[in-house]
């Protein structure tokens, strides 16, 4: 795999305001389009343990807690959860000693 893509202040501004945030269908496409991981034949790898497997080698102290299900009806608003049953990820940032 290698990233075309690297400025990792930028990534880590990025992934620092997603931090204990569920990151949805669209959320999780958008991380894996600036992260831009390819293969040798230049497809787009997608998914979270891609993704850790990319923190880990670059030294980036997040890591993506795997699939998760929106079990929530309701928002804490009352209104619809317009996500409800839909799969996310939800990101951590460690600290390193």
């Amino acid at each position: 795999m290698k990233n075309n893509k690297f400025d990792k202040s930028a990534l880590e501004n990025y992934l620092d305001k997603r931090i204990n945030k569920r990151l949805y269908k669209n959320d999780q496409t958008e991380i894996e389009k600036i992260i831009y991981l390819t293969d040798s034949d230049n497809k787009l790898q997608k998914g979270f343990k891609i993704l850790n497997t990319y923190f880990i080698e670059n030294n980036l102290p997040y890591t993506i807690n795997g699939i998760y299900f929106d079990k929530r009806t309701a928002l804490s608003d009352g209104s619809v959860n317009p996500n409800y049953r839909k799969r996310y990820w939800l990101m951590a940032k460690y600290t390193v000693n």
